[in-house]
């Protein structure tokens, strides 16, 4: 049985690919901050370094980042001690023991483009944004490694207090209340579950290393999914109003879409298309008001 540690357990992503190792039958231990199996502080290179050593994980998954793009604007510094310096660590820990590597990144790399583009994993990419410039600082120290980077666009249910963008529209949306959406803001956005059994999938595979978009197979803006979104919780008719990805700071890529066919080719299964994305959303948002995980 091969041993995984899962880094930011307790987060929307972590939580999902902690419960999907569980499934699969590995030897699976969590690292968070706090209320985890190992509750550490990842920015102590010292400290994670030992705790990499002590459990002699076969398989490193990262979950762990800060996402809140303004946060990382200003402040640039924390913002690296999270999301790129922990990164470098889990490379020394992969070249020392011959383990993998799996390191989430993301979709905001291409600033000159419009429209539901589908980027494919070799297209030129460019950070809009200081949380992209971390993406693809960790991205960089991945390279000639046992690493997957895993380019992504991902939402879900966290339970926490503070909402994820999937948990925050659904009760938008329920309780009749006004709701702007992005016309001109594509991603390929994926539920959190199938993210995490596609990225088994390609681990347990034995592919290549690198990089994999794992995505949904249709790319949209946000007015379509939130609209979308709101026909599958039985609100067909809700209005959405349409607004400009523009009056967010800070700028951020328009078009995030993700060309899915080197994964699908890889493991041998379709990526779920948007209707399918949203009904795994509803069912994970039923499945954790329950305390249920799919």
């Amino acid at each position: 049985m091969k041993s995984v540690i899962v880094i930011g357990v307790t987060g929307m992503v972590g939580q999902a690919v902690y419960q999907e190792s569980i499934k699969r039958g590995y030897d699976v231990k969590g690292i968070a901050r706090s209320d985890a199996e190992i509750s550490i502080d990842i920015k102590d290179a010292d400290i994670l370094e030992e705790n990499l050593d002590k459990y002699a994980p076969d398989l490193i998954i990262n979950c762990a980042a800060v996402v809140d793009l303004a946060w990382c604007e200003n402040n640039p510094k924390e913002a690296h001690d999270i999301n790129v310096a922990p990164v470098n660590t889990m490379a020394n820990y992969v070249r020392k023991t011959g383990a993998t590597l799996v390191q989430l990144s993301s979709d905001q790399f291409y600033p000159n483009d419009l429209g539901a583009i589908q980027h494919r994993e070799i297209d030129s990419v460019r950070p809009s944004n200081k949380y992209a410039e971390n993406k693809l600082d960790a991205e960089k120290m991945c390279r000639e490694l046992n690493a997957y980077v895993v380019r992504t666009n991902v939402t879900g249910c966290r339970g926490h207090a503070s909402l994820t963008f999937f948990e925050w529209a659904t009760q938008a949306i329920e309780a009749n209340e006004s709701i702007k959406g992005f016309q001109d803001f594509y991603t390929s956005t994926i539920d959190r579950h199938s993210l995490a059994r596609y990225l088994f999938d390609l681990v347990e595979s034995a592919a290549t290393a690198g990089i994999y978009n794992i995505a949904s197979s249709q790319v949209s803006n946000k007015h379509e999914f939130l609209s979308q979104l709101a026909i599958e919780l039985g609100f067909k008719g809700r209005k959405i109003e349409k607004c400009s990805v523009d009056e967010l700071w800070p700028i951020r890529c328009k078009a995030c879409g993700l060309d899915v066919t080197k994964i699908e080719n890889t493991i041998g299964k379709k990526m779920p298309d948007l209707r399918q994305v949203l009904k795994h959303l509803i069912e994970d948002r039923k499945m954790t008001r329950k305390g249920i995980y799919v």
